[in-house]
């Protein structure tokens, strides 16, 4: 009795690994959005000089603009998620740059 409640733990298990990569394989068939499109979506967040944007794109995290804003002598990060065209984590960290 023992050995067929392991293997059913077992199967849940994997048909629970398998879901969840099919759910977040999913989304990975969005268009990423272009630099231009990340640039104004940080902008509408914070205001300022765009001093360089990245796209970070490893799996299994989901493909990110990072943009760099010269806001007031502070430089603010924020993170832009390049499949849905919204800020995410925005102003995450300010520093001085006087």
């Amino acid at each position: 009795m023992n050995g067929v409640v392991n293997r059913l733990v077992i199967l849940f298990a994997g048909l629970l690994t398998v879901g969840a990569a099919a759910v977040e394989a999913a989304p990975a068939n969005q268009q990423i959005i272009s630099k231009q499109e990340a640039m104004e979506q940080a902008q509408e967040k914070k205001q300022g000089r765009v001093l360089s944007i990245k796209l970070r794109d490893k799996p299994p995290a989901p493909p990110t603009y990072r943009v760099k804003i010269l806001n007031q002598g502070e430089v603010h990060m924020l993170n832009i998620d390049a499949r849905r065209s919204r800020p995410e984590n925005p102003d995450a960290r300010a520093r001085s740059r006087r």
